[in-house]
């Protein structure tokens, strides 16, 4: 009831979106069965609306029983959109596993194109056909899919590119995200939701893409640093979604240009490490205060010694894969100053205690979750290192001397 309830309610939601005169394109995973909200739904829904978007283009979104959902309004006219949508289905690796629908005044189907229906990821009979007869189990078609969204992240030629957008979904697709945007909350923000953490994305990405990384000063990397923080808030309007993401992205972009493994990273860090306290040093900050004031080390506490706890934690991820654990394990370490800006040292040291105890055993996500909506903290320092982490696993992983 909760799924055919949610199609009634995103029906009328387009058709509302079109009243306007603008083409609607929906964007959603193709995904089987009740549940619709898996990591790999809502990586594709996001991909392909990074391939899709243009400049100025209006976006909207919804997370349901549907899964993750984007509107994407167009001045392009309705059937020449549809022909696009379907050779975009049918030509792209992951596109037999996306939902490129098109609505202006109704709904425009493939069939009135001449192009056959879509097929089974099994048996590559009509897949309307299989899903009527239920001749496959619900496992077997989305374990299809999982396969599928990882072999297209392993063997990406714009391994960058795909990366951030994985982690970025990752990290949006938690359930506990401690007061931090999520696909289904905007957590204690009221100044961001995760629509806007993507185009803060998608803009910072696609500038970064365009500069040359390799062989690159510390005092250029700090250049593209302040280039990137400004490409955020032209598309934000001032909101600071990524600052600190933005920081330690420059780093990962640099170590994969020049294919550090994890001894150069840290070699390079600690190379550097004197101009960065030099730098957080001569600033006055809301940081260098806590600093002074209580030893609140933030950003800086990373690097002391040449990232080798986040290098030691990304390569844990690779293999477990536990998004909760990484997220509790970075919580209980570092400290985070947006954490701190929106309470006081003694909650941040209490929640760093219970992050521990967790971990432990002894206490619960959902208490500590609910902390934070509680007292309206959000912990977006975390959640930056813990997409950092991601996306420095993948690059260990696949994208160093020491992948493959």
């Amino acid at each position: 009831m909760d799924l055919l309830l949610e199609r009634e309610r995103r029906w009328d939601f387009q058709k509302q979106l079109a009243s306007h005169g603008k083409t609607v394109l929906i964007i959603k995973g193709n995904i089987p069965g009740r549940d619709k909200q898996i990591v790999e739904g809502n990586f594709l829904a996001v991909y392909f609306l990074y391939l899709l978007r243009k400049n100025g283009e209006e976006v909207y979104f919804r997370y349901g029983a549907e899964g993750l959902l984007f509107f994407l309004l167009t001045d392009i006219e309705p059937r020449v959109l549809k022909k696009e949508m379907i050779e975009l289905e049918n030509q792209h690796p992951l596109g037999r596993f996306i939902d490129l629908d098109v609505y202006r005044e109704r709904e425009y189907k493939r069939e009135e194109y001449c192009y056959p229906p879509r097929k089974c990821y099994i048996c590559n009979t009509p897949a309307k056909y299989c899903t009527r007869s239920q001749n496959h189990g619900e496992k077997e078609l989305v374990e299809i899919i999982k396969k599928a969204v990882k072999q297209f992240i392993k063997n990406s030629e714009n391994k960058m590119e795909t990366w951030i957008l994985w982690a970025t979904v990752l990290e949006l697709s938690r359930i506990y995200s401690y007061g931090s945007v999520s696909f289904s909350s905007s957590g204690s923000h009221n100044d961001m939701d995760a629509l806007l953490f993507l185009k803060s994305t998608f803009a910072i990405l696609t500038k970064a893409i365009t500069l040359d990384w390799k062989g690159i000063s510390f005092e250029k990397q700090r250049e593209y640093g302040l280039l990137l923080e400004h490409t955020m808030n032209e598309v934000t309007g001032g909101v600071n979604t990524q600052k600190g993401y933005i920081f330690f992205l420059t780093f990962l972009f640099k170590f994969f240009e020049e294919r550090y493994d994890e001894k150069e990273g840290k070699e390079y860090i600690f190379s550097i490490y004197p101009s960065l306290m030099e730098d957080f040093d001569s600033k006055v900050s809301f940081g260098i205060n806590a600093f002074k004031r209580w030893g609140f080390k933030g950003a800086r506490h990373t690097l002391e010694d040449g990232m080798a706890y986040l290098y030691s934690l990304a390569n844990e991820y690779v293999v477990h894969k536990d998004i909760d654990y990484l997220t509790l394990k970075l919580m209980a370490r570092y400290d985070d100053s947006t954490m701190l800006k929106r309470s006081n040292i003694k909650s941040v040291r209490w929640i760093q205690g219970k992050a521990n105890e967790i971990l432990q055993g002894n206490y619960t996500k959902e208490q500590l979750n609910q902390y934070f909506v509680d007292k309206n903290i959000t912990s977006g320092g975390i959640s930056d290192l813990v997409n950092i982490c991601v996306l420095l696993g993948c690059i260990l992983k696949e994208g160093g001397r020491n992948g493959n």
